[in-house]
């Protein structure tokens, strides 16, 4: 994803190349929304959610990350929420997690048998990585963390 955004930007590739972990340090954030539409009586119909990740990196190297998704649809709602707490290093191109402690939640008020609270288990994440301008807000910078499945998340900075 990255690649192809600097293919279609080559004027941006100077500002989209990885930094250091000086770069990252401070709080980012994701938000995404779809509303449910209106139907004739004015009643929500359909299908909404929000969908938020926060990471904060400490200078010392520590992270939190937090993780929100709603999904409503008719009476029904589900929350699943994970919160991770770790070290984090910048190895050229790559940020490696090392996710030490954490928890995920599910509510489900449909179906209450989906609901749980796991503790997360100590584990790796490697991602590739880059800091870039906002095309959407120019000025403001992006953290954008691709997957090794070829998907990618990018958060603003706070």
């Amino acid at each position: 994803l990255l690649e192809a955004f600097d293919r279609y930007h080559p004027d941006k590739i100077s500002k989209t190349a990885a930094k250091n972990f000086k770069d990252i340090i401070g709080a980012w954030k994701k938000t995404d929304a779809l509303v449910a539409e209106r139907s004739y009586s004015t009643q929500a119909a359909g299908i909404s959610y929000t969908d938020t990740e926060i990471l904060e990196v400490s200078a010392n190297g520590k992270f939190k990350r937090v993780k929100v998704h709603s999904h409503y649809s008719g009476n029904c709602s589900q929350v699943d929420g994970s919160t991770e707490y770790g070290t984090l290093q910048a190895k050229n191109n790559k940020l490696v997690f090392q996710v030490q402690s954490g928890s995920e939640l599910i509510t489900d008020n449909c179906s209450p048998s989906l609901n749980r609270t796991i503790k997360r288990k100590p584990h790796t994440e490697i991602f590739t990585w880059s800091i870039r301008s906002n095309i959407n807000n120019p000025g403001a910078q992006m953290l954008c963390l691709n997957k090794q499945d070829g998907t990618a998340v990018c958060l603003d900075r706070q």
